[in-house]
């Protein structure tokens, strides 16, 4: 398989409240959106992820792995809810590959797309009012409101309703895309269509740059899988899918796939105010604090030595006060200063 996925901030919220998991080994695939405030959906994304990861422990039969996952991510947001109070829940959608088939399970919008050749089928339905219209008819599809209220979701109940499609056939070429309606939203599907006919690397460059292009008023989480020949051979039996279960639950966090490249996750904001200042230097920053004593001292020499130097140099600039060549010098090192915090 050729493996490729991001999960990005966006350009309006504060924090990435969105949190993707993969077992290559399994070609199992997952993308989790929480809901909430206060960082409440951020805690709630992460959750699935560690609900699902311990699920594996108790090596779920084959037929029954997607289900066994929803559930137990529905539980671990439900019970963390009457511990702390408040609502912590979230969207969810997973893939799995197994040779010539696949199986897919979600609840809430976020979404299971295939491209094979030109054609980009929409695997899920999203569980929104919207979507409720559109299947009834009382509305057409080109006129449903992209963002509606939520129908189902994770951890508001202690047992959730998700939805489940496949076994479906699987063949080589065939590219699947899991993503979190920050994407979906930003994005149309024949928007995707064309962004995914680029393959799984420029496909998954092209979407995260076209969303943020758009504003990204949301956070952005995709996975994009390009299965291989030799992936279709290998369909695992339930034995061999139990000793990986048990493999990847005695390890802290699940293995991803060898051809799996590093998930490009989009840097924290910025902290401002001496609290978190203190904390940098606490915390090691200390040379690079002396480092900037420096530099300010190089700087305040040179405003101060200029006129001095450029004398000997045959320039006569007697009449430029010092205080512009300190002004100069603070303006360039601000500069070095932004140019560093991008």
């Amino acid at each position: 398989m050729k493996i490729f996925s991001f999960t990005d901030r966006g350009k309006v919220r504060p924090t990435n409240e969105d949190a993707l998991w993969m077992n290559g080994e399994l070609g199992l695939f997952l993308v989790a959106d929480g809901i909430g405030s206060s960082g409440r959906g951020q805690e709630a994304s992460q959750g699935v992820v560690r609900a699902c990861r311990d699920a594996l422990k108790g090596t779920p039969r084959p037929d029954d792995l997607l289900p066994t996952l929803m559930r137990k991510a529905n539980a671990a947001l439900y019970e963390m809810a009457q511990e702390k109070g408040g609502s912590y829940g979230a969207t969810a959608a997973i893939l799995w590959l197994r040779g010539r088939e696949a199986r897919y399970a979600w609840v809430g919008d976020s979404r299971v797309y295939r491209l094979r050749g030109e054609q980009l089928d929409r695997l899920t339905s999203d569980h929104t009012r919207a979507e409720e219209l559109v299947k009834r008819g009382a509305v057409p599809a080109s006129a449903a409101s992209k963002k509606s209220a939520l129908t189902r979701s994770l951890g508001q109940n202690p047992n959730v309703e998700f939805s489940q499609g496949g076994p479906i056939e699987v063949q080589s070429a065939d590219l699947f895309l899991v993503a979190t309606d920050g994407v979906t939203d930003a994005l149309s599907d024949e928007d995707l269509k064309g962004f995914l006919t680029k393959g799984p690397i420029g496909g998954s460059a092209a979407i995260r740059q076209a969303a943020l292009e758009r504003g990204g008023p949301d956070n952005l989480t995709a996975v994009l899988v390009e299965v291989e020949p030799p992936d279709l051979e290998r369909t695992l039996e339930a034995a061999q899918i139990a000793s990986i279960l048990k493999e990847a639950a005695s390890r802290e966090t699940v293995k991803p796939s060898k051809m799996l490249p590093s998930a490009v996750l989009q840097s924290p904001a910025p902290q401002t105010g001496i609290g978190p200042f203190l904390k940098s230097i606490v915390a090691g920053g200390a040379k690079k604090m002396a480092l900037e004593v420096i530099l300010v001292a190089v700087f305040l020499g040179v405003a101060f030595l200029a006129p001095e130097l450029l004398a000997m140099m045959g320039r006569r600039l007697e009449s430029v006060p010092p205080s512009w060549f300190l002004i100069g010098g603070a303006l360039l090192y601000a500069a070095v200063l932004k140019l560093r915090a991008g």
